[in-house]
Parts: structure tokens; sequence; C-alpha cells
């Protein structure tokens, strides 16, 4: 059958659906942390001992009472952290029918005694609102691994982890830092 333009139409052809990813992806939020003085990780994501994890991407939003600046860092570490006051969070996976999550996200209240060795992979400045300003003009620090077609990063193992750092660097000043971190991985 000739179409207007002189494209030919096939009506035997199987028509075309659509097919969304079948690759189990998961969640995990960290809301409204309050860092502790002085911090260094404030949040992990390990690997697994029986799947791969890919990272595919990481978003990070503060706010403080104050209009201030502070550096984020992201490292890929080893090995673990020891010591620290850490609490698991509950990952979210995109599809009900996912098998449970085996990577293990956390977020730290004290920060560990000692960090596991890694290195440096990101960094930034993160400009700061003023948690009361109207208009909130945020901009979220985001690392998005899908909008490219590069390599995400990858955690092979349960001694590899992403850790999200401020390098000791925040001393209180912002006052009132409250941080959110979105973190999204698939497990293969």
């Amino acid at each position: 059958m000739a179409h207007a333009n002189d494209q030919i139409l096939d009506s035997s052809a199987t028509p075309a659906r659509l097919v969304l990813g079948t690759r189990q992806t998961y969640s995990a939020v960290v809301s409204d942390l309050t860092p502790a003085i002085g911090a260094t990780d404030i949040f992990t994501l390990s690997g697994s001992a029986t799947k791969t994890v890919f990272v595919t991407a990481i978003e990070i939003i503060a706010d403080a009472t104050a209009v201030g600046i502070v550096d984020f860092y992201l490292y890929k570490r080893t090995a673990a952290n020891t010591g620290g006051t850490s609490s698991s969070l509950a990952p979210t996976p995109h599809d009900s029918q996912n098998a449970a999550a085996t990577a293990v996200a956390k977020q730290y209240s004290a920060n560990p005694s000692a960090l596991g060795a890694g290195t440096l992979w990101r960094g930034g400045h993160l400009a700061l609102p003023a948690a009361t300003a109207t208009g909130y003009p945020q901009t979220p620090w985001l690392i998005d691994l899908n909008a490219h077609k590069g390599q995400p990063l990858v955690l092979r193992g349960a001694s590899e982890f992403l850790a999200v750092n401020l390098a000791g660097e925040w001393t209180g000043t912002p006052a009132g830092l409250s941080v959110y971190i979105n973190a999204e991985w698939i497990e293969i």
C-alpha cells in the first residue's frame, strides 16, 4: 500500500511494542539527615556477595538555616568502614516482583572510626539555599549515569562501596544543614 508521501507500508508487519527495562532496579533515600560536625561518610551503598551492583544515579540535595556552600565527595571504597553509628535504609524495588535487594544502603549519624580504603570518584560544591527561602532556588547535584553512554559505577562483591563524604570539612556552618540523598542501582 502506498502512502501519500510515497512510503510503502507493509500491512503484514508485526506492530512494534514498547519494552520497558527488565533489569531489577532499586532506590534508597536519605531524608533530612543532619550530619555530625566534621562528618566524613554520611551514606554508603555496598556491593553484593551474590550479584553485581551498577549505580545508575545519585542525587544530593541540601539546605540550611542560612545560605551557604558545602563540599560533597563521592568515593569508591574497596573496604568497609568500621565503627560509627549507621542505620540501614530500606531499599525500594522499582517493580514489586523484583527479588529482594542484595546491596545494602546505610546512613551515618556519627562518623565511622576508620574509613575503608578507596579512591575519589566525584567531588563538587553544593550551594545551599536557606530552608525558609521562598521560591527555593535549589539545584540538586545529580549524577545520572543513564544519561550518557559511559559505564556506570560498578560494585563487584560485598567489599566495594559507594560513599557520600563531607571530608570532615563541615564545621557546623552553615547551621541547620539538612541533607537528602537519592541513590538508584540495578543488580544483575
